[in-house]
């Protein structure tokens, strides 16, 4: 999925981002890629605006569509969400708050930490490895630490190889770029994406298709260790995403 320019990563739709907050403190977001037309439940009931909207974000995002990695009748958005979902039951036992979003940002969304999780694919199936990148314009100037945070983290939970090079299609991801897209972060939302493997490797399946769970250690463990994303001294009084 390498490529070049300005233009969105294409997993888009059918993401999903599982947005953890901390009330009063923080609030971070994860998402993982897929298919537009394999839409789990919960993201096709996820809709807010009515049917205009939806036309919306249809034309904004038009061109993301049909996209992602599969193995064997298995769609990258199901591996994306398994690690959301256990990377979020994970963060709410410490006392932080969990969403899960649907397909599309919303509108100059705000959080303390955004991670849009993914999954790789290739022909070649010996590649293997995790890739984690931050925003090419990054106006928080934060997002470098945490994604050397999360690299340490995510190697020493899955010991899967880390690859030396990210695409700019991960730097450039949509979310990130709130000048060409209203549906995209707040500019001082912390963002990281994270290609937490390639489906298409039997090595790399045996962590993000057999053991999620192991995924979401390297994942939760960075976002404990960030500064900006300490663990919450009370119980937060609600789940649910913040939105400016």
């Amino acid at each position: 999925r390498d490529g070049v320019g300005e233009s969105p990563h294409p997993d888009d739709f059918g993401n999903h981002r599982l947005a953890r907050r901390l009330r009063q403190r923080v609030h971070a977001t994860l998402h993982g890629g897929g298919d537009q037309q394999m839409l789990p439940a919960e993201q096709v009931a996820h809709q807010q605006h009515g049917e205009r909207e939806r036309e919306r974000h249809a034309r904004e995002l038009s061109g993301l569509r049909d996209n992602g990695t599969a193995w064997r009748g298995t769609a990258e958005w199901e591996t994306n969400l398994a690690i959301a979902r256990s990377a979020g039951a994970m963060l709410e036992q410490m006392g932080y708050e969990v969403d899960i979003l649907p397909a599309v940002v919303p509108p100059n969304y705000r959080a303390h930490l955004f991670i849009a999780i993914h999954a790789d694919g290739s022909n070649d199936s010996s590649a293997s490895g995790y890739r984690v990148a931050a925003p090419r314009r990054d106006a928080t100037g934060r997002a470098s630490r945490f994604v050397r945070l999360l690299e340490r983290s995510y190697g020493e939970a899955t010991k899967l190889r880390r690859l030396p090079t990210v695409t700019r299609r991960m730097q450039n991801y949509y979310a990130f770029n709130f000048r060409r897209y209203e549906h995209a972060l707040h500019p001082m939302t912390i963002g990281a994406i994270i290609e937490t493997g390639f489906l298409t490797s039997s090595r790399d399946r045996r962590v993000i298709l057999s053991d999620p769970e192991r995924a979401a250690r390297g994942i939760v463990e960075a976002v404990v260790a960030f500064p900006e994303t300490p663990p919450p001294t009370r119980p937060p009084s609600a789940v649910g995403s913040q939105r400016q």
